[in-house]
């Protein structure tokens, strides 16, 4: 159902982040995680590392749909990968590797589970992006993410921000402010034209040091071959009938 792969396609020089890592997502609490999403509107209840909360759906999305369509609802990697950070499952995004770093999540979509969770198991900060067209309900949930870890006494420093894959002039902004040392991305593959695209911004954010980790819905071969395994590098679970 989902697996990780890390893209070959950047410099190797520059960044530790391309070299694979294996992730065990073979079994039923992660798993399970696939089963549980139902796209359709209104709010739709998640727990990220230990934190309960609601978030706020958009319309259920049709063939073609829009931007805020697509986003605006809750994918199957970003529960999966929210769970297996929770459970230390990534060896490159533990609680102590992550204590006081600077993270961020790419097409996160409405809900940035995967950002969250890297916020409650000790990042400094995540920031969140998606497209113009998501960012009022992303920036509403990430406010009820953040409303509950206060409550429960786990207070974290979450935004969210437009950032367009497209915008060559936002890109290049970037290129010049401060890095992120951990990037996460979730069932962000499904479009061929925006491959290179998502690699140019994960470049434009991450730190030379950094750590770049990305879980891709197994759908065809034309998705996953832009983030090639090393044969004995990132771990392909087995489909599911």
């Amino acid at each position: 159902p989902g697996s990780c792969f890390f893209p070959h396609l950047l410099p190797a020089t520059s960044h530790s982040a391309l070299n694979p890592m294996n992730i065990n997502f073979d079994d039923d609490e992660l798993t399970g995680a696939f089963d549980c999403c139902e796209h359709g509107s209104g709010p739709v209840g998640v727990t990220v590392v230990g934190l309960a909360y609601a978030c706020e759906q958009g319309p259920a999305p049709k063939e073609g749909a829009s931007s805020l369509l697509m986003g605006g609802q809750l994918w199957q990697c970003g529960k999966v990968l929210a769970a297996a950070l929770a459970e230390g499952r990534v060896p490159a995004a533990t609680r102590e590797t992550l204590a006081g770093k600077r993270a961020i999540e790419l097409g996160c979509g409405m809900a940035g589970l995967p950002g969250v969770a890297l916020a409650l198991l000790g990042c400094s900060e995540v920031t969140l992006t998606d497209t113009a067209s998501v960012v009022p309900l992303l920036t509403a949930n990430a406010h009820a993410a953040s409303e509950a870890a206060v409550a429960a006494g786990r207070p974290v420093r979450l935004r969210a921000e437009e950032l367009d894959w497209l915008d060559d002039a936002g890109l290049a902004r970037r290129m010049g402010e401060d890095k992120y040392d951990v990037v996460v991305c979730a069932d962000v593959a499904y479009s061929c034209d925006l491959h290179a695209a998502l690699l140019r911004s994960v470049h434009a954010v991450l730190a030379p040091e950094g750590v770049a980790i990305f879980v891709e819905s197994d759908r065809s071969d034309t998705v996953t071959t832009p983030y090639p395994s090393s044969g004995d590098g990132a771990y392909l679970p087995r489909r599911r009938s």
